[in-house]
């Protein structure tokens, strides 16, 4: 699978809008089951300081993953080695559809199987790469926009920019809203394939209405800070926080 399709899969490319938490259907979205998928795809050579990326896409029901709380959960997933030992590995959440699996320490291969015996992804390790050195994003603006959707459902979007574009091996950043003293992730969005070129673009996730998966548009009026990840699920330091400002809709035509 190449970048483009892991766009296509969960790109922001475009006008898009998405929700807050799961979403009621209109009568014509094909409400498919959210099953994990690894977006380690580009480049699946491990750094020492790194692991499998692993989002959701919509699947079939009966493609043996159970449903869960979060979609890029892996309950059924295993880990082996070259020889086909079983090696374990840490299933660390980055945002609401996201995580990065670190495995055991080691120099070998690594194949990911699913409930069924399937191969879902094989890796190499890389001790001689480089460690992350994302800088931290620098927004400029976000800017979301809130209207009623299907079913009463409240619709978020998001439009950010940025005062530098985002690295070259950036895949997705995370929107954190602070709380008090604390932080709390929002979501993750992905960024579209000439992000190192762009300052603006659509915040969120595709899909629409039909869209029923974790999201990373937060409330106007919050105060928010960034975080970029790569293909391993390395993160750069966070952006300093803004406030979230919103968007008034266009009026309608007369």
């Amino acid at each position: 699978m190449k970048l483009a399709r892991i766009a296509a899969i969960s790109g922001i490319l475009g006008a898009i809008s998405v929700g807050v938490g799961p979403r009621a259907a209109h009568a014509f979205c094909a409400m498919l089951p959210l099953h994990p998928a690894v977006m380690t795809t580009r480049s699946t050579a491990l750094p020492a300081d790194g692991g499998i990326l692993v989002s959701y896409t919509a699947g079939k029901e009966d493609e043996g993953e159970p449903e869960t709380t979060d979609p890029s959960e892996t309950p059924t997933w295993r880990a082996f080695d070259g020889a086909g030992h079983a090696l374990k590995y840490d299933a660390v959440s980055l945002a609401p559809g996201l995580r990065v699996l670190v495995p055991a320490a080691g120099t070998g291969a690594i194949t990911i199987k699913g409930k069924r015996d399937n191969v879902i992804g094989t890796f190499t390790r890389d001790s001689k790469a480089a460690p992350v050195a994302l800088a931290a994003p620098k927004p400029a603006t976000l800017r979301v926009e809130v209207s009623l959707g299907a079913h009463g459902s409240m619709e978020l979007r998001g439009q950010i920019t940025l005062a530098v574009s985002p690295p070259a091996d950036a895949v997705a950043v995370i929107t954190y809203q602070i709380i008090g003293s604390t932080k709390q992730t929002v979501g993750a969005s992905w960024l579209p394939a000439t992000h190192d070129k762009l300052k603006t673009w659509e915040l969120g996730r595709a899909g629409g209405h039909c869209h029923h998966g974790p999201d990373g548009v937060p409330m106007p009026g919050t105060q928010v800070t960034f975080a970029y990840v790569d293909a391993f699920g390395r993160l750069s330091p966070q952006s300093k926080p803004i406030t979230v400002a919103e968007l008034k809709p266009a009026p309608s035509a007369p």
